[in-house]
């Protein structure tokens, strides 16, 4: 795959700092700080409607992926030091603030986000592409692939998925850099088909609805509709 923009700058370190339990409950509310000092927060079960899009061009068999650091992927992985974070939070504490290499949070999936308030799914949909990615599309060339609910058994989140038809001639031979407008720090990538395919056989796309959508592409190339 070759890098084709790059919005914002990365981090050469991902912090997490002052975690504390918010509130307790069915939905425990963590909150916490970044390393830019921003207030940050997330939820052990819970969270509202979301979208996720994976932009292709049909004629080049290629797609967009975008590549960002996770600040939560260690929790998710159990890590020893992100463990004992939450249970010094659990039990009142203050803990350390601890930091990770970017390079091994790192994240590739469509673009998405959350749906904002009086936003309708396509809307934020067009959005976050246009965000994350700065690709402009129309609601009316959005291809609703369907709703996934990534973790059911715990968590009330909503996930429409979107397919994009694009033109990936508009992007150089060189990275372009842009100031990111939302202070995230996002790697924009064009892949092959066939490449995000044999990526996402080796399970190396670990986000649940790209690899969805990523499936769905892949039957629909095999059975000649694209």
């Amino acid at each position: 795959m070759r890098l084709v923009r790059e919005v914002g700058i990365r981090p050469e370190i991902v912090t997490v700092r002052g975690v504390h339990r918010e509130r307790d409950g069915y939905l425990k509310l963590y909150v916490y700080t970044n390393g830019k000092g921003e207030p940050r927060a997330f939820a052990r079960c819970g969270s509202g409607a979301s979208v996720t899009v994976l932009p292709f061009d049909a004629i080049r068999r290629e797609v967009i992926l975008i590549e960002q650091p996770r600040s939560l992927l260690p929790f998710s992985e159990g890590i020893t030091e992100a463990r004992n974070i939450l249970c010094c939070a659990d039990h009142g504490g203050t803990p350390n603030p601890i930091h990770f290499a970017s390079s091994g949070v790192l994240s590739l999936e469509g673009p998405g986000g959350m749906v904002e308030e009086g936003e309708t799914a396509l809307e934020a949909a067009c959005r976050e592409l246009k965000e994350e990615t700065l690709i402009t599309v129309s609601k009316e060339t959005l291809i609703h692939r369907g709703t996934q609910y990534p973790s059911n058994g715990i968590l009330t989140q909503r996930v429409d998925c979107y397919f994009a038809p694009v033109d990936t001639a508009a992007f150089g031979a060189s990275p372009e850099r842009f100031e990111s407008g939302t202070g995230e720090s996002i790697r924009v990538y064009c892949l092959p088909f066939d490449e995000a395919f044999a990526l996402a056989e080796r399970g190396e796309i670990h986000a649940p609805c790209t690899l969805d959508l990523l499936q769905a592409l892949h039957i629909r190339c095999l059975k000649g509709l694209i």
